[in-house]
Formats: C-alpha cells, structure tokens, sequence
C-alpha cells in the first residue's frame, strides 16, 4: 500500500506545473459588426477569428460577436485588422469585458 501512495504523491507533484500553465488569463471583447452578419457572414467570421492563435472562443449574436482571446498572443488591435481585411468593419469602440479566467 506504501507503493501506492507514493506514485500518487509523486504523480501529483509530476502534474503541478501543468496546472501552473493551465492559468491564464483572457479577454472577452465584444464588438459590433457595422452592416450586420447574415448567416454565411456569420460562418466566415467565425473561421476566421478561430484561425487566429490566441482565440479561445467566439459567440456570435445578431450583430455582436464576443470573442475570448488571450492578450499575450492577439490583441485587439490584431483581431479588428484581420477582421477588416476580411470585408467586416467592426464599430468602435470595443466593449471589455473581461476578468481572469482559468484554463479554457
């Protein structure tokens, strides 16, 4: 039983600092798509912003979509360049509504 206990203190030490990284923290942005989305739009914006390195998420709602990101790999900024090179204008300014979040 002894055995055990130690590969499963020994497991959890090994797991620790992938716990570590798991925390991170997002932004939610929210932005207004000046024109409105219809549904093709809506598709075509959705694989774009999920093809961008740092997107978590993307909740797209009438004319609004929110997308979940991590600021260490996209900005903003980024996000709302790619979006405009793709046909989309996104109103400004931006809504953040972000708070930390952990491991998404």
């Amino acid at each position: 039983m002894g055995m055990n206990t130690d590969d499963d203190t020994a497991g959890a030490a090994e797991s620790t600092p992938d716990s570590a990284e798991a925390l991170r923290d997002y932004m939610d942005e929210k932005v207004r798509i000046e024109g409105g989305i219809n549904p093709v739009r809506e598709h075509e914006l959705d694989a774009l912003l999920r093809s961008l390195e740092g997107v978590q998420n993307i909740a797209v709602v009438g004319d609004d979509v929110t997308v979940t990101y991590d600021p260490t790999q996209i900005t903003s900024k980024e996000m709302h360049e790619r979006m405009r090179a793709a046909g989309f204008v996104p109103k400004h300014p931006a809504v953040a509504l972000s708070v930390p979040s952990v491991g998404h």
